[in-house]
């Protein structure tokens, strides 16, 4: 996935979340795939639904999606670095050698780096709401 994250999906999430962190996507290996408004024609409610690396992110204002987008992150963060140690631990063979393996390793590191950057922000942001 490399640089592209879903540049327009997140330029919508933005106007609806208003945190800035495209720079944090970019290489992070999430890819923002859909975005919803979800009404409900009888109370008039609403809650929004993010379609992201396959997942879905249900919220309903700033503060519910800095949760709920947290939460995905820290379980995400925790997959890649299995992957990672895994990728570590990798021995060549017929279908991936030396430079394959690091390649991949590095790949999924960066994605780690950038994942816990992202977290990181939006943990600031969080707090910076508790204040108000």
């Amino acid at each position: 996935m490399d640089s592209v994250y879903g540049s327009e999906v997140y330029k919508v999430l933005y106007r609806v979340v208003k945190i800035k962190m495209a720079e944090y996507l970019l290489h992070s290996g999430l890819e923002l795939q859909s975005f919803f408004r979800i009404n409900n024609l009888v109370s008039k409610d609403h809650y929004y639904l993010l379609y992201m690396n396959g997942k879905e992110l249900k919220f309903r204002n700033t503060y519910t999606f800095i949760l709920t987008f947290t939460d995905f992150l820290k379980l995400n963060i925790v997959s890649l670095k299995k992957e990672y140690d895994s990728l570590m631990n990798q021995e060549e063979d017929e279908f991936d050698d030396d430079l394959s393996i690091e390649r991949k390793y590095k790949e999924v590191w960066l994605q780690v780096s950038q994942q816990e950057h992202l977290l990181k922000a939006l943990s600031e942001f969080q707090s910076k709401l508790d204040e108000d």
